[in-house]
C-alpha cells in the first residue's frame, strides 16, 4: 500500500496474530488512516482536522493525486445525511450524531462491511469503514 501511495510510515500495535499495521496521512482539512490485511486495504478511517491541529511526523501529507478519498466511490467527508440514507438505507443503529451501517455480500467469498459515521451539522465529519472477507 505504501508503495502505491509513494510515502508513509508504517505504524503497528500488538504481536503475532494480534498485530495491526496502519499508515496515516494528512489531507487538506482531514486526517486519514489506512489498515492493510493480505495486501488489501481492510479499514479506512477519516476525520475532519482543524488547521490548528498539530502536525505529526507519522502522518505525512498524502500526495495531491490521491486527495479525492472516497469509500465505495462516493462517500467522503462532507457527504450529507440525506445522501447516505438515499444510498445505504436506514442505519442499523443510530446514537445521537453516530450512524452505523452493515452490509453482507457473497460475490467473492463471504464479505461483511461495516460503516460507522459521525455527523456534524448533518454532514459526515468522521468515518470508519471495515471490510472482512472469508473464503
Amino acid at each position: 500500500m505504501r508503495a502505491k501511495l509513494g510515502s508513509g510510515i508504517i505504524d503497528s500495535l500488538g504481536d503475532g496474530g494480534e498485530r495491526i499495521e496502519w499508515l496515516c496521512y494528512d489531507l487538506p482539512g482531514a486526517r486519514l488512516w489506512l489498515t492493510e490485511e493480505l495486501s488489501e486495504i481492510s479499514e479506512v478511517t477519516m476525520m475532519k482536522r482543524s488547521k490548528a491541529a498539530p502536525v505529526s511526523s507519522h502522518c505525512p501529507a498524502l500526495p495531491a493525486k490521491f486527495h479525492s478519498v472516497k469509500v465505495d466511490g462516493y462517500l467522503t467527508l462532507g457527504t450529507s445525511r440525506a445522501d447516505l440514507i438515499q444510498r445505504l438505507g436506514q442505519p442499523a443503529r443510530q446514537a445521537g450524531d453516530w450512524l452505523t451501517f452493515h452490509r453482507t455480500s457473497s460475490t467473492k467469498g463471504d464479505e461483511y462491511n461495516e460503516l460507522v459515521i459521525r455527523l456534524d451539522n448533518g454532514k459526515v465529519a468522521a468515518l470508519w469503514a471495515k471490510r472482512l472477507t472469508t473464503y
